[in-house]
């Protein structure tokens, strides 16, 4: 096999009769590891019997058949079920007796996961036995493939799914419902039958449970999304404490502290100083920002936090506190250039500067190009270029080869647009000098500068021995060809029989390619030799 994830290989020898059933089962394992639900759909039939068209036979199951309901297990177990899911499971040959001679034939787990399967068929009467089944497992796993037959088109299967997940309502699977918060959610989605009254019930039972903290720390192990759900239905409760609010302070999701800062008007007025002042301290910019828009009445009292964020990292906030202190008397530029001189927060006195300030400004700012902080030195750049651009490309050009990727990234912001043959001088000789970072750095500057005077350079990263080098080439030949025809001036001869002789040079016996490079190599033809 040409690797362990090879899946067009291993379909090819679990397909093949002849082959030995030691290669079938590494397939399996090759499945089990990488495998996702589209898969499903070729694993299952493999379940059958060679003489009779029936998942499964009378007698106890093969080893193989026992690998497979196995692999299948263990994808459910890795992919997160939706309604999307169900192209993908709803085909599979499924009769409604074949679920008891899953259940006589395959171990518990397995068992549970090929009614799992059964839930998501095309036929109603196999969905309906199935969730009747997975009701009767009392396992977690099952949760969501009963939540989501609560939205069936069949009103059998509903029914039985709303049996089925009445007998999860109960302590030991609180967790595992709110697990599942955005499925639940998803109910009030569904347009075949209104089922507002289920939510609200389930809602109301995870509602229920006291928020000690243990269960605080159950609800930190759920997905944000679920989480942010779970904790607006909180505040609309009114069951909110002080306690919870300053629990939910200490979310590690931006979203979640955001939902709390959003509803700050649902708690005691008591609570909303203590809160805010929190809130513009927050490490998320957007709840930083968002706390200055709803500092309301606590403005006066929360002056001096405000203050402290005039020189914030984020130019959002930033901005809105410059707007609460709009009727101070100060001049903002000599605060932020005062600041500097002091070296007090350097990075967002800088920033802070630039938006301020005026082009004079720019020798305290081109001070701190070589701090020993990046972060310092790329406010710098970011501070210079807003105050004059073309100072700034002098200096990006240098830091084209900085250790900081996001000073490089920024520096080919600065540059793009504007390279001209000083500066494309000095890109190439960097990129035939440098490491694999800056062949890197300079592939994605003739990237967003783009035309025909960087095509060459761009056909040369396929010559580089770095595999990664090379693919990342590809993908900026891609978006090349794809802006030739409309964006791109007639060429240069120069510049054409530069691109044209490497292109040339190639030897693509030796080039890794696929059916999307070929394409793209023969459009890269077309467009280099059109107008001859």
């Amino acid at each position: 096999m040409k690797g362990r994830y090879d899946f067009s290989h291993c379909t090819h020898i679990l397909s093949d009769s002849t082959a030995s059933i030691e290669q079938k089962l590494q397939c399996l394992d090759t499945y089990k590891e990488k495998g996702s639900i589209h898969h499903i759909g070729f694993l299952f039939p493999l379940l059958k019997s060679k003489s009779l068209k029936v998942p499964f036979l009378s007698v106890q199951p093969s080893e193989f058949q026992v690998k497979v309901a196995n692999v299948i297990k263990h994808i459910l177990q890795r992919q997160k079920i939706t309604a999307g899911s169900y192209e993908f499971l709803r085909y599979l040959y499924i009769l409604p007796a074949d679920i008891n001679k899953y259940k006589c034939g395959f171990p518990t787990e397995s068992y549970h996961a090929l009614l799992m399967l059964a839930s998501m068929n095309c036929d109603g009467y196999v969905r309906e036995a199935a969730v009747r089944e997975l009701a009767l497992t009392k396992q977690p796993e099952a949760i969501p493939y009963i939540l989501l037959r609560l939205g069936d088109w069949v009103g059998q299967v509903r029914n039985a799914a709303n049996s089925a997940i009445q007998s999860f309502k109960e302590e030991q699977f609180a967790y595992h419902l709110l697990h599942n918060m955005s499925l639940i959610e998803w109910l009030l989605k569904v347009e075949k039958v209104k089922y507002s009254a289920i939510h609200t019930e389930l809602i109301q039972f995870l509602l229920s449970q006291e928020y000690t903290f243990e269960w605080h720390k159950k609800i930190q192990r759920i997905p944000d999304h679920a989480r942010v759900i779970y904790i607006n239905h909180l505040l609309q409760s009114g069951k909110l404490t002080p306690e919870i609010a300053h629990r939910i302070l200490t979310d590690k999701s931006h979203l979640v502290r955001l939902a709390l800062l959003k509803n700050i008007h649902l708690l005691e007025e008591s609570l909303h100083k203590d809160l805010l002042k929190a809130f513009l301290y927050d490490t998320s910019s957007e709840v930083r920002s968002t706390a200055l828009e709803r500092i309301g009445t606590f403005k006066n009292e929360l002056r001096p936090d405000i203050w402290s964020l005039i020189a914030d990292t984020s130019a959002t906030v930033q901005q809105f506190a410059r707007y609460e202190l709009k009727n101070a008397d100060v001049s903002f530029p000599q605060i932020y250039r005062q600041q500097i001189h002091r070296q007090h927060q350097l990075t967002g006195s800088l920033l802070g500067l630039s938006e301020t300030g005026t082009k004079e400004d720019i020798g305290v700012c081109e001070l701190y190009l070589q701090h020993e902080s990046s972060s310092v030195q790329l406010a710098s750049l970011i501070a210079i270029s807003k105050l004059d651009a073309q100072i700034a490309r002098k200096y990006a050009l240098q830091f084209l080869s900085h250790p900081s990727g996001k000073l490089r990234k920024r520096s080919i912001e600065i540059l793009a647009g504007y390279v001209n043959n000083d500066i494309l001088t000095y890109a190439r000789e960097l990129f035939l000098s440098g490491n694999e970072i800056y062949r890197k750095t300079i592939l994605l500057l003739f990237s967003k500068e783009g035309g025909w005077r960087v095509l060459g350079d761009l056909l040369t990263g396929l010559m580089d021995k770095d595999i990664i080098v090379q693919k990342q080439t590809w993908v900026y030949l891609d978006k090349w060809v794809r802006k030739a025809s409309t964006l791109y001036a007639v060429a240069d001869p120069v510049d054409l029989e530069r691109a044209r002789g490497i292109y040339q040079s190639f030897n693509t016996s030796k080039l890794e390619v696929t059916s999307q490079r070929e394409q793209i190599w023969e459009r890269l033809h077309f467009y280099l030799w059109r107008q001859i």
